[in-house]
């Protein structure tokens, strides 16, 4: 009877919480399975590494592709030095083993465990001890962490990894926070601006533009030529921020569990607010006054006409979406947000009235519907040949490129697998099959990352070529535009696009393109 080959997937993991021990740094794990496999006569097919990659989930991109390569039957054998590295959680671990490994047959070895299930004298329950050990190790190291810093917190201890903007941690001790002298006059600057001037988040910020004071994130780490594009998000968080005041606030969110990536906002009542900390660089008056003005800037319209083009107008030069101002004695209008925020030096003001766009806007779906009504099969012909020129042999060309990609992929998985054939054989020595396997390991890759990429495109272009379908089912149910709505607008289209005011033989015009869901601009 013929002897089976194994030829395994060696997996190394090394996690922050690890700390960099060298017992289970990647080097020493690849070491001990590499050395494994010659001593056991295995074939090494391939080392999958996740360096930095927390064991809890198994969101790692050498682990995914482990895994794709003992579905696509690469491998049958997977070694770990132990089974940590594979994870610490150990219902999914346990699922994987029990389940997908027994399924496409696969061996499992962990040689800290001394666990290896091709063998009789595997211990089930052994296993699914160790797992429950494992996942109780980043448990307990979360439940211990998040007290520690609690305890700090509730001390009025800073527990932050980079102080505010405005403060820098003591040199004396890292949870104390000190004024730093560099940027305090800054923050002092923008809760003037907004208290004294009744300046709101936009217009601080582009004072600070014009001033070229550099942003917290540039201050911090140090840039060179700072770019100092402060903006909105950044001036609001600050003038929220109770540090300011001299408290310390902590807790504001939290880890759904030590298992999950999700973060949650805690209501105020959970956090933990300690007063008097440190010293505050505004008054309590101020942050009254400054807040209460903020609130009065508030502005709420109650005709729903704000919300009837969100999300559809956009600049036709930047990209950036059309913010609606109001006006009360020339009417509303809408101006390109990146002019309105950064100022003519980075785009041009586009500017359009609110009516006058909206009147353009119910003529063209007017004309459209007209179109269709008065001939739906020419106007359906018209409209398809109009989306699918060119698409057809753009289609056409993805699909050569595809048949080109699997060919060449059948290739090199047929050199691979030679390879492994030649070093059964003894015609291959070992450091000359490393470096071959490893070559064609990257250009494997490659084929397999272009194939996806191209693949994806084929798709849309494919969906493309029967979009026309899905518009006239939609304009076939609109009989008649007398005033637009915001389903109207959502139904129909996918994006306005606003150009700017230019002459022509002495007239003003503007370019305003309807890009239509499916079907794109319609030039009929």
């Amino acid at each position: 009877m013929m002897e089976q080959t194994y030829i395994a997937a060696g997996y190394c993991r090394l996690s922050r919480d690890d700390g960099g021990i060298e017992s289970v740094s990647i080097e020493t794990q690849k070491t001990m399975i590499s050395d494994y496999c010659k001593t056991n006569n295995i074939l090494l097919y391939n080392l999958y590494c996740d360096d930095g990659y927390t064991g809890t989930n198994f969101d790692r991109p050498g682990f995914q592709q482990m895994m794709k390569d003992v579905k696509d039957g690469k491998v049958n054998t997977v070694i770990v030095k132990d089974l940590s590295r594979m994870g610490r959680n150990y219902t999914s671990v346990g699922d994987i083993m029990e389940n997908q490994f027994a399924d496409y047959g696969v061996r499992f070895i962990s040689l800290g465990d001394n666990i290896d299930n091709g063998m009789a004298e595997y211990d089930s329950f052994f296993f699914a001890m160790k797992n429950v050990f494992n996942e109780m190790y980043p448990l307990d190291c979360s439940k211990k962490t998040r007290m520690a810093l609690n305890t700090k917190a509730k001390n009025g201890q800073f527990v932050g990894s980079k102080a505010p903007y405005g403060y820098k941690k003591s040199e004396k001790d890292k949870h104390i926070l000190e004024i730093d002298e560099n940027v305090a006059d800054n923050v002092k600057l923008i809760f003037s601006l907004a208290e004294e001037q009744g300046y709101g988040f936009n217009k601080i910020a582009n004072v600070l533009r014009e001033r070229k004071i550099p942003t917290p994130k540039e201050y911090a780490n140090k840039v060179e030529e700072p770019k100092c594009d402060w903006n909105l998000a950044t001036v609001k968080k600050m003038l929220n921020d109770e540090v300011y005041l001299g408290n310390i606030i902590y807790g504001k969110r939290h880890k759904v569990s030590f298992k999950s990536k999700k973060i949650v906002r805690q209501a105020r009542e959970k956090w933990i607010i300690v007063e008097n900390t440190h010293p505050a660089l505004i008054s309590k008056e101020q942050w009254d006054n400054v807040h209460e003005k903020l609130s009065s800037r508030k502005r709420e319209r109650n005709d729903g006409t704000i919300s009837m083009f969100a999300g559809l107008v956009y600049c036709d030069k930047c990209g950036y979406a059309m913010s609606l101002s109001p006006s009360k004695t020339q009417g509303d209008f809408y101006v390109c947000n990146t002019y309105k925020k950064k100022g003519k030096d980075r785009c041009s003001i586009h500017f359009i009235y609110y009516k006058d766009l909206c009147e353009i806007v119910r003529q063209d779906i007017q004309r459209q519907i007209r179109q269709f009504a008065k001939d739906e099969k020419g106007y359906a012909e018209k409209l398809k040949q109009q989306v699918e020129t060119g698409t057809s042999v753009h289609t056409e060309k993805l699909s050569k490129e595809i048949a080109r990609l699997k060919e060449e992929i059948e290739k090199t998985e047929n050199v691979i697998a030679s390879l492994y054939e030649d070093k059964v054989m003894g015609k291959i020595p070992e450091e000359n099959f490393t470096a071959i396997l490893n070559k064609q390991n990257i250009k494997k890759k490659e084929l397999y990352e272009k194939f996806a990429k191209t693949k994806v495109e084929y798709e849309k272009s494919i969906e493309s070529e029967h979009s026309v379908e899905y518009f006239l089912n939609i304009i076939k149910e609109v009989k008649r535009v007398r005033t637009l709505s915001a389903e109207l607008l959502n139904t129909l289209i996918d994006r306005i696009e606003v150009g700017e005011k230019y002459e022509v033989d002495g007239k003003k015009r503007q370019d305003i393109k309807i890009r239509y869901k499916y079907v794109g601009n319609i030039l009929l």
